[in-house]
């Protein structure tokens, strides 16, 4: 049921003009759903995340690994706090500090690598 934001999305692509069109309509005695509201509301999100993905890669894998790097600094400058204050290094954050901050650089990479290849195959 994601096709109507896609279908929206290539007619803005396409210089098209959106104009709605109120219409009346009557479902009485009806079965119209088979989808609950939280399912379709489910793969809507993910059809738009799925475009976003495809279309955008630096705004999708750049803005991720730029969370993640954030929080491995955080943990890592906890993790120097604690050595500081404490003369013992803690394991876990120290860890997670290391892997959450070079996970963080990869996907900021792979998000540039990506859009360059979009940005090559769009001309």
């Amino acid at each position: 049921m994601g096709i109507e934001s896609e279908m929206v999305r290539d007619a803005v692509k396409l210089g098209l003009k959106i104009k709605e069109i109120p219409i009346s309509c009557k479902y009485e005695g009806l079965d119209t759903s088979t989808l609950e509201p939280g399912k379709h509301g489910t793969s809507v999100l993910s059809s738009i995340i799925r475009v976003v993905r495809d279309e955008h890669p630096l705004l999708y894998f750049g803005l991720g690994g730029l969370v993640v790097t954030i929080a491995g600094i955080i943990a890592g400058l906890y993790s120097i706090y604690q050595f500081m204050a404490f003369k013992s290094l803690p394991f876990v954050p120290s860890l997670a500090a290391v892997l959450l901050f070079f996970l963080g650089i990869m996907s900021m990479f792979v998000g540039i690598i990506l859009n360059s290849l979009a940005t090559r195959r769009d001309r």
